[in-house]
Formats: structure tokens, C-alpha cells, sequence
């Protein structure tokens, strides 16, 4: 790896994208490379797609895709010196992704002929770690979660931790030139060596937030492609290389809203931060000056808790209806079909241990119960079919059952009196989608120091 270079002034990040796997164009990468960045981050997870990533320890983009990206990250690493962070690995930051992330490491390493001491940060926990610390009244619920019961936490196949940047820091300190971590903040990837080097919390924060979703703080948003954050001591300077997106006062202000239950206080693991008197100003046609009087005081370390608990099996299927007189009406409608298909399947198995779901999409499908427009407006409607049960032999075969009566289901004043009501855009129509997971109910833990639900292993990789 060549010598670690320092900006004197400020620490200089650069953000690849909002996701490990994206595919950022070369092109900007390389723009952004020429800043000469302290360090090249990328966040490779979350859990808006659901539990069933954590609980599989699979990943929502492919290994090629990420392979790419970490190849090229690794190549402009050793052009400037700049250390390489991945946090999340794999989507989950479960231990097995942290290594499938950290071996793609080691395999471009090895054929490209160069050398990077990896450091592996682990964040996955054993259900008895967290059952010792939750008796010790330091795992607690979030809002109306309720309390967290022993049974909640060994129902789980796999649990992670939400680290801070300071395990990050940790590995830094040891010479990483690589860090693959498991679950962390967003945010914290990026203020790892910010705050290593001593820069202002309230600005590293700050730009943290900013970059965590790559160039979707630009206008046009784009989560796969890179962005550029200079932190300084009084302000933090947000511009994207690619030269098609601009980063506005409104682009990056309107992204410190994003995914946050307050607008102006974020919770990180180790404090709080204040943007209530943040400032954004157009510096220059593409670069956004973000500065003010914000603020990060410092809480007891606590970290967010994920686990997932399998439920199940899912089989779906998925088709249209154009049939004028069951678009019409066709909440009342699908009522009375609904309620006929359960008592077919009722009929045929019995007790069946299964839940079915129709959602109608272009009639409340996206939120449902919440949606204020009850009118549904077009001509055709898609129609989802969705039976979660305990095995999936009993998902498939209460799926075919459902789908077949829907099919055929008569209904007032029906056309088509000899032909289906579902027209499918594939066959078959019916598809396993295999195993079904939620989350554990929201809950942070709160350990004696930043280290100790984490796991540090350092080794030279390649060579």
C-alpha cells in the first residue's frame, strides 16, 4: 500500500455511492480520486429491504457487482494513500458477510499483486451475550416496544449490533488499509478518520449524513454515484465529480431529512446531533458550504440491536385484472372473493396454519389502510396473491388454491362468464420465494465500552 497521505487543512472523504454493489461510474470515481482523499468509504447495507438479509446472511446485490466496486476502491486507494472503509458487509453486517466481503479482498489482492493489511470488525452476538446484559438492565426496548424477553432474543437465527465509528477508529489506528465491518451506522463510516484526525464531531457528523447515501445529496440524486465532502474546522464543503449533478443548498439540506424520526436531531451511538442551526450556502455552481452552529454532545455509547426470527415460508404469485365490472368496486368486490377463497381452503386442509394476503395495486396496494384516495382510479388493477405458512410444501399448496378460485371467481354482473379473471404475465404464475423473516422488536443495548460486543482481527492479505 503506498504511505498514507494527510490533507493539512481539512480530512477530505469520498463517498463511492449509497450502496456497495451500485456500480459508480469510473469516470467519477477517478474525479474524485484527483481531490486526493483521506479516505474512500461506501456503506454496503440496511434494513429497509426487510429481515430476511440478516436472517439468510445473503446480500441484495451480487458478488460480481461488489467485487467491481471494491476492486476500483482498492486501486485508487493505493494511488493516494487513502484507507478503504465498508461497513455493513453483505447488507446484514453479519459475521458471514463480513468475511465473504473480506475474501473478495484478499482474492483482488492476490491477482493484482499487492499487499493490504485487512482489518475484519465483527458486530454479530450470541442471544446469551444479550440475554446476560439484558438482565443486567442494559438491553431496553425503543417507543412501544415493550420489554425484550429471553424467548425474543434465542427466537432469533441471527443477531448484529450498530457500531459507532469507534471500532472503526480502532482498526484505523492498528494500520488498516482495508476495514470490512459488520452492522454500523451509516454515518459513522465516514466520520471514522475525520475523527481519528481530530476534526469538529459536529461537522464530521454532519458530513457523515450527508455522504452516507452517495451522490443523492446532488441534483439529480444519484444513490450510485460519488460524492466528495471536504471537512474543515467551521464548515463542511459537499461536491459531486461527476460533472452532470450539482450539489444545491436545497439537494443537500432536503437529504439531512432523509430516513429520520426528527428532522434536526439524529441519534448516533456515541451522542447526539443538533442541526437545528446548520446553515447551507451555494458556494459555486456544484459546491454546497454547510456550516452553522451545530452541535454533538456526547451520551452514553449505546448501540441499536437487529435480530431476525423466522416465520415461515412465502409463495406469491402476481397477475392483472382489466375486467371492467371487477375493477369497479373492486374493494368491495375482492372482500367477498376473499372471504369465499378462505372458506375453499378451509374446506380442502383444514387448519392450514397460513396467512394470505390480496393486495390490489392502482386500489390502495402501496398503503393500503393509510392511503387517503378510497376511489380507485384506471382501467386495469394488478393483483398480488401472497400466502406465508409453516412449510413450504403447505405455501405452494394453499397459493394454487387461492390463485385458482380467484381465477374463476364469479362475482355481481361478471363479463367473463367462461374466461379467467387474471390475466398472468408469467408461467408458471406461481413462484416460491422460500423463507420468511421479521425483526426482533427495537431495542439498543448499552455495553461497558464501544469494544465489547465487537470483534477485531487484522492480517495482511495478497502479496
Amino acid at each position: 500500500m503506498t504511505a498514507r497521505k494527510t490533507n493539512v487543512d481539512c480530512a477530505r472523504v469520498l463517498a463511492v455511492s449509497g450502496f456497495l454493489g451500485y456500480g459508480f461510474p469510473e469516470e467519477s470515481f477517478w474525479r474524485g480520486i484527483e481531490a486526493s482523499p483521506d479516505l474512500i468509504a461506501c456503506d454496503a447495507g440496511t434494513n429497509d429491504a426487510g429481515a430476511y438479509y440478516l436472517g439468510t446472511g445473503s446480500s441484495m446485490t451480487s458478488r460480481a457487482a461488489c467485487q467491481r466496486d471494491l476492486a476500483l476502491m482498492l486501486d485508487g486507494a493505493r494511488r493516494v494513500g487513502a484507507p478503504v472503509v465498508v461497513g455493513s458487509a453483505w447488507t446484514s453486517g453479519s459475521d458471514q458477510g463480513v468475511d465473504l466481503l473480506s475474501d473478495i479482498v484478499a482474492e483482488i489482492a492476490r491477482s493484482s499483486g499487492q499487499t493490504f493489511r485487512l482489518a475484519r470488525v465483527y458486530s454479530e452476538v450470541r442471544p446469551t451475550k444479550l440475554d446476560s446484559l439484558r438482565s443486567d438492565g442494559n438491553l431496553v426496548g425503543i417507543g412501544e416496544t415493550g420489554n425484550i424477553t429471553a424467548e425474543d432474543l434465542h427466537a432469533c437465527t441471527r443477531i448484529v449490533c450498530a457500531m459507532g465509528a469507534e471500532p472503526l477508529i480502532a482498526a484505523l489506528e492498528k494500520g488498516a488499509d482495508v476495514v470490512i465491518a459488520g452492522r454500523a451506522s451509516d454515518a459513522a463510516l465516514f466520520a471514522s478518520l475525520p475523527l481519528m484526525r481530530g476534526m469538529p464531531p459536529e461537522r464530521v457528523w454532519h458530513a457523515g449524513k450527508i455522504l452516507e447515501c452517495g451522490a443523492c445529496s446532488a441534483d439529480p440524486g444519484d444513490s450510485g454515484d460519488c460524492l466528495v465532502a471536504e471537512i474543515g474546522q467551521d464548515a463542511v464543503h459537499i461536491w459531486a465529480p461527476n460533472p452532470d449533478l450539482r450539489c444545491t443548498t436545497t439537494s443537500v439540506s432536503a437529504h439531512t431529512l432523509y430516513e429520520n424520526r426528527h428532522p434536526f436531531v439524529f441519534r448516533e451511538p456515541s451522542g447526539t446531533l443538533d442541526l437545528r442551526a446548520a446553515t447551507y450556502d451555494q458556494r459555486d455552481e456544484r459546491t454546497v458550504r454547510v456550516g452553522g452552529k451545530t452541535s454533538f454532545e456526547p451520551q452514553k455509547y449505546s448501540m441499536r440491536v437487529e435480530g431476525a426470527i423466522q416465520r415461515g415460508y412465502r409463495a406469491v404469485t402476481f397477475g392483472g385484472i382489466r375486467d371492467p365490472r371487477l375493477v369497479q368496486n373492486s374493494l368491495e368486490r375482492m372482500k367477498i372473493i376473499r372471504a369465499d377463497i378462505e372458506e375453499r381452503i378451509r374446506r380442502i386442509f383444514g387448519q392450514t396454519n397460513s396467512t394470505m394476503r390480496i393486495v390490489l395495486y392502482g386500489a390502495n396496494g402501496v398503503m393500503g389502510g393509510y392511503e387517503p384516495i378510497q376511489t380507485p382510479a384506471g382501467h386495469e388493477l394488478g393483483v398480488l396473491l401472497d400466502v406465508i405458512a409453516d412449510t413450504q410444501e403447505r405455501a405452494n399448496e394453499v397459493l394454487a388454491v387461492a390463485r385458482a378460485f380467484l381465477v374463476h371467481a364469479d362475482f355481481p354482473g361478471r363479463l367473463n362468464l367462461n374466461a379467467g379473471n387474471v390475466a398472468f404475465p408469467f408461467s408458471p404464475s406461481d413462484v416460491e420465494v422460500g423463507m420468511v423473516f421479521e425483526f426482533l422488536k427495537e431495542c439498543v443495548v448499552v455495553p461497558e465500552n464501544p469494544l465489547q460486543l465487537v470483534r477485531i482481527e487484522i492480517g495482511e492479505v495478497g502479496g
